[in-house]
């Protein structure tokens, strides 16, 4: 019995380091913001866009990516659409806002929709997986805008996300991709942003 006792304080113990080890990590997790409240924060950081003229005269045409296989990223994709739409009757900066779903099963997929429904900015989902890198390419070169609720996506390219840290709000901009993608963010903006090189 005391080799069994002996046993389960080393585990204790052992289990009780690790934890110890990864509260830290814990306590910085990135959490998901809602979709309206990242939508807000999306919509706000685009008016600090001293370009945004580009955008004249169709307005905000966002493609929201969803993969259909991936209930996460449908699921995802759905709350940004809806809040898109419930939007539809205000402006940014003068220019309407208009969302359209973009369901991908392949980056040809994304193709087809950017020419069809005239896209100028996308909304990559959470749960786009292995696509996410072939999606970004293809928005990337027609100079499609990227928005993400990410921080991973922000790094893998896209240029703008809404995101949680110690369960506050955070934009996150990856600067190189944004000026790419034609963004100019206002030093104000930035100011207030995680800057990603």
């Amino acid at each position: 019995m005391e080799c069994r006792v002996a046993d389960w304080r080393r585990i204790s113990v052992a289990a009780l380091v690790f934890l110890g080890f990864l509260a830290p990590l814990v306590g910085h997790a990135e959490e998901r913001l809602p979709a309206k409240e990242r939508l807000t924060i999306l919509l706000t950081v685009l008016s600090y866009d001293t370009a945004i003229d580009r955008f004249q005269p169709t307005g905000l045409r966002i493609g929201v990516v969803g993969r259909a296989d991936s209930p996460q990223s449908a699921q995802d994709a759905k709350e940004m659409l809806d809040n898109l739409r419930g939007v539809s009757s205000k402006t940014v900066k003068s220019l309407a806002i208009q969302g359209f779903p973009v369901n991908v099963s392949a980056a040809s997929d994304l193709t087809a929709a950017i020419e069809s429904q005239q896209l100028n900015v996308l909304y990559l989902s959470a749960g786009l997986g292995g696509m996410r890198e072939a999606l970004v390419a293809e928005a990337s070169r027609r100079g499609l805008l990227l928005l993400a609720g990410e921080s991973d996506a922000v790094r893998g390219g896209a240029a703008i996300g809404a995101v949680a840290e110690d369960a506050k709000p955070k934009i996150v901009v990856n600067l190189k991709a944004a000026n790419a993608q034609g963004a100019r963010l206002d030093a104000r903006i930035l100011r207030l942003a995680k800057v990603i090189q």
